[in-house]
């Protein structure tokens, strides 16, 4: 099922923010009807040490048949099954209308996407597009943990990976920064955060304000929701979680959970719940695919 609806108005709607254009509406507050330039797309910059997107307008550059990046079908099996089966490839996800350049220009207003645990900073290139389109800059980081690469592993698999949270959000908290400071340097003035699965826990922890989307970003009852949902981490947020997602309605989780936490830690956040709803519906339906072949 893949999920579209007409842009909003500010304020949120959480009637109608189901959507990657409800996403794009939360962070730009006014819809414009306006066809904005082509858009610039680079990933030649390093956040963290590792590889990052970003998107941006402009007219010049070459024109990009396919995003490429790598894909570890080795680091997956290990750090779900503890065992290193498969290898590393290359990936294309064909698209149009985009020219490479080497560094785009930093529009005045940005977002920071951040992607979740063994995902890659590609799974929400439809939402930075989107969001290009109505005057923003978009960078979206490669984690540690990102089936892109081969290191960061944490053997044991998710129960391994539960057991160092704390030292791997650490780290997810320096990239996520570093990249909002990049974005600064080279003259943004306003940053947003849009973080799906872990990368919702990573936005929704990292102090000061900024306007926050966190798509699924919930952690087991054992992890304190106060730890995810940090005091110090201000600003509009807008919450969405499906009602059929496999990861956060799903024990130990439950909705019951999850709108509970959400009501008891972010009462004045916008929420939604749409129904039918899974953990991946919201990603780029090209990176999906990916993980079904492979």
């Amino acid at each position: 099922m893949q999920l579209y609806a007409q842009p909003v108005e500010a304020p949120w709607r959480p009637s109608r923010v189901a959507t990657r254009r409800g996403v794009v509406a939360a962070l730009a507050r006014k819809v414009s009807t306006r066809v904005m330039q082509r858009i610039q797309y680079s990933d030649g910059i390093s956040i963290g040490g590792r590889p990052a997107s970003l998107w941006s307008v402009g007219e010049d550059g070459k024109e990009l048949s396919a995003y490429r990046y790598a894909f570890s079908a080795r680091k997956l099996a290990l750090s779900i099954l503890g065992w290193p089966l498969g290898s590393s490839s290359e990936v294309e996800l064909p698209v149009e209308g985009l020219l490479q350049v080497e560094e785009p220009a930093v529009m005045s207003r940005a977002v920071v996407l951040v992607h979740g645990l063994l995902c890659s900073r590609l799974d929400m290139a439809h939402i930075a597009e989107d969001l290009c389109r109505r005057g923003f800059s978009v960078l979206a980081p490669e984690m540690d943990d990102s089936v892109s690469h081969e290191e960061g592993i944490v053997p044991g698999g998710f129960v391994g990976s539960l057991l160092a949270r704390e030292d791997a959000e650490e780290r997810r908290l320096q990239v996520l920064q570093e990249a909002i400071s990049w974005l600064r340097a080279r003259g943004a003035n306003e940053v947003g955060l849009v973080g799906h699965s872990r990368g919702g826990v990573t936005i929704s922890q990292l102090e000061g304000c900024f306007c926050r989307v966190n798509i699924a970003g919930f952690q087991p009852p054992q992890v304190d929701p106060e730890d995810i949902f940090r005091a110090n981490a201000l600003g509009p947020m807008l919450i969405i979680c499906g009602s059929e997602d496999e990861v956060c309605t799903r024990p130990p989780l439950s909705m019951k959970y999850v709108q509970e936490t959400v009501q008891r830690l972010r009462p004045e956040a916008e929420s939604f719940y749409p129904s039918g709803v899974t953990h991946f519906n919201l990603l780029n339906p090209k990176v999906v695919e990916t993980w079904r072949t492979t």
